[in-house]
């Protein structure tokens, strides 16, 4: 009888080394929700995220889109607030997804004052 010894699965990094595929990688949804609140509160705080994160950082689906939404609508010279945001996302057939409108002012009413 063959003896199991953990994933079988691995890939190579970027400095060569094996690693099981089946990680999972660092998520904090409180931080994701901090951050996304702010940009829909804040165009100034939209200028200082993008210059670090990318809609691919996030951990949820749902806050990778209306990352991705907000940046699209700042990048068209738009506000990016929970409204326009909503808009957006139903225009996309895309506000379910994310949770609906409720959850964007969720995000807004979240941020540490």
């Amino acid at each position: 009888m063959a003896e199991f010894h953990g994933p079988q699965a691995v890939h190579d990094d970027d400095y060569g080394r094996s690693a099981p595929a089946a990680r999972t990688p660092p998520q904090d949804e409180h931080a994701e929700q901090s951050v996304l609140g702010s940009m829909l509160l804040s165009k100034d705080a939209i200028a200082d995220v993008v210059e670090v994160l990318r809609g691919g950082d996030f951990y949820r689906p749902a806050h990778e889109l209306i990352f991705d939404t907000v940046l699209d609508l700042y990048g068209r010279g738009e506000p990016a607030d929970a409204i326009t945001a909503s808009a957006e996302l139903t225009r996309a057939g895309d506000l379910a997804r994310v949770g609906g409108a409720p959850y964007l002012h969720t995000l807004v009413a979240g941020v540490p004052v």
